[in-house]
């Protein structure tokens, strides 16, 4: 809608904030979902292929300013990088992506006006980078949204699955 669409530019203009720190997340978390279950959300890793408009300041906003253009867009579809990823996810308005790795490590990369790439910061980045506050954690799931990441891990606490908010 157009009440969605009218702060786009306005946040990337103001200054930023300090970095914060992440949740601490609770100790007890040492169980682990059964195996068979983990299975079934496991996905044949693959490589990543782009085409299309590559500026992250210009995707998914409404009014693109074709002058602001910094990178010219991919007619074709390219190989991003050498790393392969068992889940690739983003939403039509979100603007950013996450990817998960073979080994269960999430990255994030792309528009990042409320931090949802979960770095603590609002920097948008142009490569898949690790989110240090998930790593080492088994990833088995994510979604995106328009200015937040969701992510589900293989650990859970009191037979409830634990869910990542950035």
């Amino acid at each position: 809608s157009d009440d969605e669409d009218s702060n786009d530019s306005t946040m990337s203009d103001q200054p930023q904030e300090a970095p914060r720190e992440p949740s601490p997340l609770p100790d007890e978390l040492t169980e682990k979902l059964p195996e068979e279950l983990l299975k079934t959300f496991y996905k044949t890793p693959g490589i990543l292929m782009i085409a299309g408009l590559v500026s992250w300041d210009l995707v998914s906003k409404r009014d693109n300013n074709p002058l602001k253009k910094t990178h010219p867009n991919l007619f074709t579809f390219h190989k991003f990088t050498d790393k392969k990823y068992r889940l690739i996810v983003s939403g039509c308005s979100a603007g950013h992506s996450i990817l998960v790795s073979e080994e269960g490590d999430a990255y994030t990369f792309g528009r990042n006006t409320c931090g949802q790439l979960g770095f603590g910061d609002t920097t948008t980045r142009n490569l898949p980078e690790l989110v240090p506050t998930l790593e080492g954690l088994n990833i088995i799931h994510a979604a995106a949204g328009r200015n937040h990441s969701l992510f589900v891990t293989g650990i859970f606490n009191n037979n409830n699955l634990f869910i990542h908010v950035l």
